[in-house]
């Protein structure tokens, strides 16, 4: 199952993004196309509690893509 995290007020998404601003990505390559390329990092944590309220741990993957493109 996969859930997309996008509300920062919830715990979840607090806690993953503090994590992952605090260390280099797990994860990171350029995807090149015609005129354009891609930069993309990937962070990954396999333990973090999805909630206080419901403390199941969940795997949390956080993606960011940098797009540059040639006119």
């Amino acid at each position: 199952m996969v859930i997309t995290l996008e509300q920062e007020n919830r715990d979840l998404y607090q806690d993953a993004q503090g994590l992952f601003a605090a260390r280099p990505p797990d994860r990171s390559w350029e995807e090149l196309q015609e005129g354009k390329t891609t930069a993309v990092r990937l962070w990954e944590e396999e333990q973090l509690p999805s909630s206080q309220a419901h403390p199941r741990p969940v795997r949390v993957v956080a993606s960011q893509e940098a797009v540059t493109q040639n006119h």
